[in-house]
Formats: C-alpha cells, sequence, structure tokens
C-alpha cells in the first residue's frame, strides 16, 4: 500500500514538473528566431530561451522589443497591445491543465500599461510570477 501510494505522489509531481511539448517548444524557436532577426541580435543570443522559461529579469529596451515581437508572433498579443487569451490558453493547453493557464492568463491580461511593449512585458512579468504550474 505504501508503494502504491509513493507512486501516486510520483505521479502527481511529474505531472506538475511538465515540460513544453515538442509543438509548442517548436512554435517558440520559430518565434524566437524571427525576433532574434527582426531586432538584429546576435545569432547565438540566448534571449530566446530566457523568453521560454520567464527568465528575461533585466527589463532594458531589448528585453521589452523581444517580449513584444515574441507574443505578437505566436499571436498572444495584437499589433495594438490587446491580449489574445483564448490564443494563450489553447497554446498552453498542448501541454498544461487548461484551468490553471486560464486563470493566470485572466489576471495577468487586465493589466493596464500606456504602451504596447510595457503592457506585454508586465503581462509576461504576471504570468511567470503568477503561475502555478511548472515550465
Amino acid at each position: 500500500m505504501k508503494i502504491l501510494g509513493a507512486t501516486a505522489f510520483l505521479i502527481v509531481i511529474a505531472l506538475c514538473k511538465a515540460e513544453y511539448s515538442v509543438k509548442q517548444n517548436e512554435k517558440l524557436e520559430e518565434s524566437s528566431v524571427k525576433c532574434i532577426e527582426d531586432l538584429e541580435l546576435a545569432k547565438d543570443s540566448d534571449i530566446g530561451k530566457k523568453f521560454r522559461y520567464g527568465e528575461l529579469k533585466e527589463k532594458d529596451d531589448v528585453a521589452k522589443k523581444f517580449i513584444t515581437c515574441a507574443m505578437q508572433k505566436l499571436n498572444f498579443m495584437n499589433e495594438e497591445g490587446l491580449i489574445l487569451e483564448d490564443r494563450i490558453v489553447e497554446f498552453l493547453a498542448d501541454n498544461y491543465e487548461e484551468t490553471m493557464a486560464k486563470d493566470v492568463i485572466e489576471k495577468c491580461a487586465k493589466v493596464q500599461k500606456e504602451t504596447v511593449a510595457e503592457k506585454a512585458t508586465a503581462f509576461y512579468d504576471c504570468f511567470f510570477l503568477r503561475k502555478s504550474f511548472d515550465i
């Protein structure tokens, strides 16, 4: 009985410590490559990897432009700065619990900022701060 309980516990832990799916990784890589090119960054820049995992802590102009570019290339945000909640939920639902994703996205999409880049950055920070699942 103890073994069954321990096994169930480990399965729950494994489900909570998810990684992006192959499909998600492909989309993230594609948007990163395009944004690195569009922003004329070094091809070996690690900004795309940092973006994926919420590790873009420095919020200089380059980081803000990259976050905005990536969110728009992924169709997570339109040109006017509107967060496209359903598109983000759909993207995450490929490998994460939809309800958990929806809750944090709804909260973070309400952030109001003056510019599109500020809104994209505020959403990004909010999402990675408040999400209740591991990426």
